[in-house]
């Protein structure tokens, strides 16, 4: 009896242990969404930008209707709509969730043209146990000429994806103060008498995710429900 007693002390407290969970204990979320049009001149070492838009605040809702200019040899296009929100916050949990529909495209011969769309969710959370946060994007770009379409996954400087496809990562994170952020881009250049070709555009359509969490790894939770289903078996026989 006394040797019962001991075991099943000694499931609840390596339960307790092991499923411990983390706390965000304090966290920022930056967004931002920004639409830039830029012209610059060899013969004047002149630029400017003939069309620019920036939102920011959580959450986010950004259009940015078609823009099209032009200015000398140049011309420009840009399209967007991007919004971002948290889905949930709690002390355990947090879910950001952003779209983005963008288009870019530039156009020059002398001159210098320039067309770029972004967004991005920046957070910094601070957890007293260690979590884990999970990046994901989910779809993609069509581009041609110089330039690109990127989809940026970041945790604490390390990027884990870059190009604009889909993806998903679990990164385990220890307890202290960390950064996550993801970012979608397109930006298209051309010009300076061909160095970047005559035209360059395309179009980028992405969700991403970005959830920062306390629950134990799966891996974990078998670990513990094995460990302790022998133990319970041990003492039956």
């Amino acid at each position: 009896m006394k040797n019962s007693a001991r075991t099943v002390s000694f499931i609840v407290v390596a339960s307790a242990s092991i499923a411990a969970r983390a706390n965000i204990t304090a966290y920022t979320d930056q967004c931002l969404a920004q639409t830039t049009q830029f012209y610059f001149d060899p013969n004047t070492n002149l630029g400017y930008d003939p069309h620019y838009s920036q939102m920011s605040g959580v959450p986010l809702i950004y259009k940015d209707p078609f823009s099209n200019n032009s200015v000398g040899d140049a011309s420009f296009a840009t399209q967007s709509s991007i919004s971002s929100s948290e889905l949930t916050s709690t002390p355990q949990y947090l879910d950001v969730f952003a779209s983005v529909i963008a288009r870019a495209s530039a156009q020059a011969d002398t001159s210098y043209a320039e067309s770029t769309v972004l967004t991005y969710n920046y957070v910094t959370f601070t957890l007293d146990h260690a979590g884990s946060v999970t990046l994901s994007a989910n779809g993609g770009g069509g581009f041609s000429g110089f330039g690109g379409c990127f989809s940026y996954l970041d945790v604490d400087g390390t990027d884990y994806q870059t190009a604009a496809v889909s993806g998903s990562y679990f990164i385990p994170v220890s307890a202290g103060t960390h950064t996550a952020y993801f970012e979608g881009i397109i930006d298209a250049y051309a010009g300076l008498s061909g160095v970047y070709g005559g035209f360059s555009g395309g179009t980028l359509i992405s969700t991403y995710e970005m959830q920062i969490s306390s629950v134990p790894e799966p891996a974990s939770i078998a670990c513990l429900s094995a460990f302790t289903v022998g133990l319970i078996r041990r003492r039956r026989r």
